[in-house]
């Protein structure tokens, strides 16, 4: 927060309290009465608490919506450099900063295989289209969240900011970052465990089911395809991983029927932002 205070861009602060256990909350509501702080009687997740400060600041008339992880800061320029890029061009439906680690010695360790999506002919000074950037640092247009939605209450924890790009690529916007704007997310040393790398597969699959840029069948077709090839080739490489791949395959058919209620959702602007943000299949 005390980097976003020192920013070039004036800004009003939203934070969403994902029912902490300590005194965050506290903390913050008396030291930073300038902050507009939302406090959730449970843990919605990434998504579903994100979507609580997105239409909170479309109530109050935001004209652009940058999205912060609580373990990242930002230089002074970094979001003026965003704002004046976006507001250049009207197709931009997310624009990133670099993302360094929290030292700010070397790239973040994902934002460096995101960069490699990155087209040479297609880049500009000031803005390189990606294939995905995570929602660590995103802003975008107030109007593009009106078109898009909300994050998808489908994706509890990871998974949601890629089913968003997808549906945000489906309404014509382009997704990518600036090379002139920095940012730091303190994450560099956590590791990432068997379970959590299996558990990032099921949401990856989901996330394709849920692709609305293809068919909800060749969805199926390329997600399955994907998830046998990985599982034959688990058995010569790492046969322990043959049985995960065949358990995020039969994970995901439970969640065929309601992808598909949730893809048809998504046509119309301006879901999970309203009233159907808690529970969209009731």
């Amino acid at each position: 927060m005390e980097s976003v205070f020192r920013s070039t861009q004036k800004t009003q602060i939203i934070v969403i309290d994902n029912h902490s256990s300590d005194n965050t909350a506290q903390f913050i509501s008396v030291n930073y009465s300038e902050i507009i702080l939302i406090r959730s009687d449970k843990n919605l997740g990434f998504g579903m608490a994100n979507n609580l400060a997105i239409s909170k600041a479309l109530e109050m008339g935001a004209t652009h919506i940058f999205l912060m992880n609580q373990d990242t800061r930002v230089e002074p320029d970094t979001i003026q450099k965003l704002y004046d890029e976006v507001c250049s061009h009207e197709d931009i439906g997310i624009i990133s900063p670099v993302h360094l680690t929290w030292k700010g010695d070397q790239l973040d360790f994902r934002f460096r295989t995101y960069i490699w999506s990155a087209k040479k002919e297609e880049r500009n000074v000031n803005f390189i289209p990606l294939f995905f950037v995570n929602a660590a640092f995103w802003l975008a247009p107030a109007n593009v969240f009106r078109k898009v939605g909300g994050f998808d209450p489908l994706f509890y924890h990871y998974g949601e900011d890629i089913d968003w790009i997808n549906r945000c690529r489906y309404h014509g916007f382009k997704v990518g970052y600036c090379p002139n704007a920095i940012a730091y997310h303190d994450r560099e040393y956590r590791e990432v465990s068997r379970e959590m790398r299996f558990h990032l597969e099921f949401v990856g699959h989901l996330a394709l089911l849920k692709n609305i840029n293809y068919t909800f069948y060749r969805a199926i077709i390329r997600s399955y395809g994907n998830l046998v090839k990985q599982a034959i080739r688990s058995v010569f490489l790492r046969p322990r991983d043959f049985s995960s791949y065949c358990s995020v395959l039969f994970k995901l058919i439970p969640f065929w029927k309601r992808s598909q209620h949730h893809r048809a959702l998504c046509y119309t602007a301006g879901q999970f932002l309203d009233s159907n943000i808690n529970n969209p299949d009731e």
